[in-house]
């Protein structure tokens, strides 16, 4: 799952969703709440979960569950120019 685009994407050689299947990962977030659940889920264990939501934020790509944010969770970030900060406590919990 890499996007063509000029950014530099070799953080997602590190992922933890890289064997994962992209379907965990890209559906309607609207009707399926347990699979963002899960999706959060390998994203929490993840080492480069803030690349991988600043990739998304910056892109920007509006689908799919990207650093254990949803589209809807990242789209309220990309207004605000403070960002995310690098802790896991202030990730939207899964399910959320």
């Amino acid at each position: 799952m890499r996007p063509d685009t000029n950014v530099d994407t070799g953080w997602m050689d590190q992922a933890a969703c890289k064997d994962e299947p992209t379907e965990l990962f890209f559906f309607d977030e609207r009707i399926e709440r347990k699979r963002v659940a899960e999706a959060k889920a390998v994203c929490d264990r993840c080492p480069v979960w803030k690349k991988c939501l600043d990739y998304a934020i910056e892109t920007p790509v509006d689908f799919g569950i990207w650093g254990g944010f949803t589209s809807r969770e990242r789209e309220r970030h990309r207004w605000s120019k403070r960002g995310v900060k690098d802790d896991k406590a202030k990730r939207p919990q899964n399910g959320s």
